[in-house]
């Protein structure tokens, strides 16, 4: 069952994130490819907006051919959307949209996004958690 924040989906308790990541699993063991190790360095960037009606902040980064991008929408943009779409999302992309995966979904929080968007990654990458 969603667990809903202001009437809003942030899948507080995971169980559309942990789907996401048990598909990005099979999806690498189908492939047959090897664990790389470690995670590429990920640098966050914070997004700048000027507008009061767009996004309150977001961060993207760029990890070799996979890009992650966090959103948390304000108010007044929240307040012309449908109640089903999430205050914060996150995502991930790859550059060649055909072998690379486009996966997201919503987060509880702006940081949740982004280490959700991390484990995302560590998923798609065959990564050690520990690294």
């Amino acid at each position: 069952m969603a667990v809903l924040s202001d009437g809003r989906p942030d899948d507080r308790c995971g169980t559309a994130f942990l789907k996401h990541l048990a598909s990005l699993r099979v999806r690498r063991a189908l492939k047959g490819s090897a664990a790389c190790g470690s995670l590429p360095l990920c640098l966050w960037i914070a997004g700048r907006h000027t507008s009061m009606e767009g996004p309150e902040r977001s961060a993207t980064a760029d990890c070799g051919e996979v890009q992650l991008l966090v959103v948390e929408m304000g108010d007044a943009h929240l307040a012309r959307t449908p109640v089903f779409m999430p205050r914060v999302s996150w995502c991930m992309w790859g550059e060649d949209e055909d072998e690379e995966p486009m996966i997201g979904g919503p987060a509880p929080s702006f940081e949740d996004a982004m280490l959700r968007a991390e484990l995302a990654l560590r998923a798609h990458l065959g990564a050690r958690m520990d690294s």
